[in-house]
């Protein structure tokens, strides 16, 4: 009896072992950490087509300091040197300062204003930018990088108003983006740094005094918790009718992000869109796009941008990324194209992408140097316009060699396209940005000549056969970026986009400049200072 008694307790502490060795096995793996997520996502070729802000964010999860490193011997000389100056008419408009140098006074070095947009409202103007002041080297909860100027005379003046507020539990990472809608009401796009949620999402911020004060951001990106891993990136806003309602405004927001499952690293990109129909007070999410990873293999997205007509049909353009690598090596066939999204719903579904063309890249390496040290990061994001009944994309294309801007015009809602060099010939011309009204389709970009540039616009009535004529009253010199002055910048950074708004008949144009100088105890001879100047034609 006893040994069937030890028996029946064997089994039964057998099967108790059995069953745990079977629970374990149903058991979930356990979450890979934040910082694992972070370094294998920079491990792969998304980390080209990424801000800086993303890149800096990443780098810190992934335990590393310093900003990103670019490779100066790989950048390519910039086409054309002196001789190679666009032809253009002589920079008659008035240009302003925006920010103001003196507030560059709490961190040495951290005095990059860059990446510049606008929003207007009668004779209000406000003008956002990245601004590195409001920060330490490392990243905490009060963070900020998104500046904001604001102008109540049209644009003669220019008020600093320092940043944007953090939201409580939110840092403020830049990459702006401003839109006004009918009613006056303005909206701040912003990269916002959610540790609880992400790490990095996106929110957007209001004013109802025409740019004087800003409300903070509400994060407009999903909360997706710390099992996951969520990178939003590249935020635009874009506010117009509603084809719901067409008397009623909505506002949009776009950004391209990346989701992965912290247990398996498997992950989603994605276009995603935040709609609001009250006035930017609150959002519903959805995606015009998202496709799953294949191991190293992914489909994503780069330098989103919405647009609305004035009956209410959006618009979103991007860069498509796709990037064939199965292996994981991080050096598989990279394929680029400009597409357009059309929704005619007010975003709540959207027509397949439409090609507009494939993307040659301005330089294979990414980077133009402009002097020893002085690399100046590009991408080929798109810049989208509306103008009498035609849709417009301008993006910088490197298939003749030097880097010029590419345009392409549709007269069906983006279903097939024409296109053309907007520029061509010795010159270099960067970073295009399109606007459009009654007086035709305009075009503002960098014109770079041996080591300096200049803001320059392009005119024209029907999108072909641009007029163009300097705006930049004094060119900039290239800033040291290899590596980079500023502490908290990646290398080769000078900047992604210039803004460019028609609005009440008249041109809004704001771009990052190098003309001033600054000196210290670090640059005792002096060294450019980038700050933003703003333009009204």
């Amino acid at each position: 009896m006893k040994r069937k008694a030890l028996g029946g307790a064997a089994a039964v502490v057998a099967l108790a072992v059995v069953a745990a060795v079977a629970s374990r096995a149903t058991e979930p793996a356990p979450p890979i950490s934040q910082q694992t997520v972070a370094q294998k996502l920079l491990a792969t070729q998304r980390t080209r087509f990424m801000s800086a802000s993303a890149l800096r964010v990443l780098r810190q999860i992934a335990g590393l300091s310093d900003p990103e490193r670019g490779g100066e011997g790989a950048a390519e000389p910039v086409a054309g040197g002196p001789a190679g100056r666009l032809a253009v008419a002589a920079s008659v408009l008035p240009n302003v300062r925006v920010n103001n140098p003196v507030m560059d006074s709490r961190q040495i070095d951290q005095t990059t204003q860059s990446e510049t947009t606008i929003a207007v409202a009668g004779r209000n103007v406000a003008v956002g930018y990245n601004d590195t002041q409001h920060g330490l080297l490392t990243l905490t909860a009060a963070t900020n990088t998104s500046g904001v100027a604001w102008s109540g005379d049209g644009g003669r003046t220019f008020t600093d108003l320092d940043n944007i507020p953090n939201a409580v539990g939110l840092a403020n990472m830049g990459d702006p983006w401003l839109a006004a809608d009918r009613q006056g009401r303005m909206f701040y796009g912003t990269l916002v740094l959610d540790a609880a949620n992400g790490p990095l999402g996106v929110g957007v911020a209001r004013s109802t005094s025409g740019g004087r004060h800003w409300t903070p951001p509400v994060e407009v990106s999903p909360k997706v918790g710390l099992n996951s891993f969520y990178l939003g990136d590249k935020d635009a806003v874009a506010a117009g009718a509603d084809a719901a309602s067409p008397g009623r405004d909505a506002v949009y927001a776009t950004w391209d992000d990346v989701s992965c499952l912290a247990t398996t690293f498997t992950c989603t990109d994605g276009l995603a869109l935040a709609k609001s129909t009250d006035g930017g007070v609150s959002y519903t999410l959805s995606h015009v796009d998202q496709n799953s990873e294949q191991a190293c293999s992914f489909t994503g997205y780069f330098g989103t941008q919405p647009l609305v007509t004035s009956g209410g049909v959006l618009f979103v353009a991007a860069e498509r990324i796709s990037v064939d690598d199965p292996q994981c090596e991080g050096t598989g066939q990279l394929a680029l194209q400009e597409v357009v999204f059309r929704s005619g719903d007010g975003g709540k579904t959207f027509s397949p992408a439409r090609v507009v063309e494939s993307i040659t890249p301005p330089t294979p390496s990414g980077f133009i140097r402009l002097g020893r040290g002085q690399l100046m990061r590009l991408n080929e994001a798109p810049s989208i316009a509306f103008h009498d009944g035609r849709l417009y994309v301008a993006w910088n294309d490197g298939r003749l060699g030097a880097p010029h801007i590419r345009l392409a015009a549709s007269t069906n809602g983006g279903q097939t396209w024409s296109r053309s060099w907007a520029t061509g010939g010795g010159s270099t011309e960067v970073m295009p940005a399109l606007s459009a009204d009654a007086a035709g389709v305009h075009l503002l970009f960098y014109n770079v000549h041996g080591n300096a540039f200049d803001a320059v616009l392009g005119d024209s009535a029907g999108g072909t056969n641009f007029a163009f004529r300097r705006v930049s009253s004094v060119s900039s010199r290239g800033v040291v970026t290899a590596p980079n002055f500023d502490p908290t910048v990646a290398w080769g950074y000078m900047g992604d986009y210039v803004a460019n708004v028609s609005a009440g008949g008249h041109r809004y144009l704001a771009w990052g400049d190098n003309r001033d100088r600054v000196t210290n105890w670090l640059w005792p001879q002096g060294r450019p200072d980038p700050d933003v100047f703003f333009a009204r034609d």
